[in-house]
Formats: C-alpha cells, sequence, structure tokens
C-alpha cells in the first residue's frame, strides 16, 4: 500500500472502527500527523505568528483526533486484539511501549474475528492476477472472482 492509498484509506473510513488496518496505512497516517504537527507544533512557539499556528494546530488535531482513533483501532483488530486494548495508552510507560509494539507488529494471517486479512483483499480488491505465460507456475487463480488463497499469496513475494 502506497503512502497516497493508506491516507486515502484512512480518510474513506474517517470513523469507521469495524474490520482490520494494514501496518502501513497506520503508520503512513502517523507518518503524516507527524510531518503536520511538527512545524506547526514549532511555528506556535514563534513570536508574532504563534497563536495563529497555535489555532491551526489545534483546529487539526480536533480533526484528525477521530480518524486517528479508528485506524488505531482497525490496526489492533488486525493483530486480533479488542479495540478497546487502545486505552492501555493511559497506562505511563508500559502501556505505550506495549501498543508501539502491537501496532508494529504484523497482523494475524487470513481472517480473524474482525475481517479478512487486509493485505489479501488488496490484491484481490485491485485485480491482481498472476502472470498467464508461466507454464509451471505454482500459483493458483480461482477465474471466475480474481481471488488468491493465502498459499499463493505467499508465493508471490
Amino acid at each position: 500500500m502506497s503512502f497516497g492509498e493508506a491516507i486515502a484509506s484512512v480518510f474513506s473510513n474517517y470513523a469507521n472502527f469495524d474490520g482490520r488496518a494494514r501496518r502501513s496505512e497506520y503508520w503512513y497516517f502517523y507518518l503524516l500527523n507527524t510531518i503536520i504537527t511538527f512545524p506547526l507544533n514549532i511555528l506556535s512557539r514563534v513570536d508574532g505568528i504563534g497563536f495563529v499556528a497555535a489555532i491551526i494546530y489545534l483546529v487539526y488535531s480536533i480533526a484528525i483526533f477521530l480518524p486517528s482513533l479508528a485506524v488505531a483501532v482497525r490496526r489492533l483488530h488486525d493483530t486480533g486484539r479488542s479495540g478497546f486494548w487502545y486505552f492501555l495508552i493511559l497506562v505511563p510507560c508500559i502501556g505505550s511501549i506495549l501498543l508501539i509494539i502491537w501496532l508494529a507488529t504484523d497482523g494475524d494471517y487470513g481472517t480473524n474475528a474482525y475481517g479478512p486479512n487486509p493485505k489479501i483483499n488488496h490484491y484481490t480488491d485491485n485485480n491482481y492476477s498472476n502472470d498467464t505465460n508461466s507454464s509451471n507456475s505454482t500459483n493458483s487463480t480461482n477465474s471466475s472472482n480474481g481471488s488468491y488463497s493465502g498459499d499463493d499469496y505467499l508465493n508471490r513475494f
């Protein structure tokens, strides 16, 4: 998932707490927020423009709160955990460290209680197809819907 696809996915699921989010979706969104908020935070301390930058920072933070929470919950779902584990961030030090580890961990392979694996769905949603010129390929495609089994996905990479 590219940077643009990840950001578009987060905003298209603005307040969606259901399903799963890929690592790239979460971390690219985190990167975008860091790129935007870091300069605004610095500019808010500069005399003359600090008040305007602080207002922009506040408005941005309020606007981005819900999608940030939603993508974090979906990311926890991808690892097989309930979104309520996000409240662990309220525990000093240990809670944040544990959440970072969970958010950086690869998601459950295959379908879990929160839905299908978004990595596999990403390729089937974009009509990802096998190389038809390869005669001895071990990958097999279901030609009726263009989907891959999990083994096929792993063999592609």
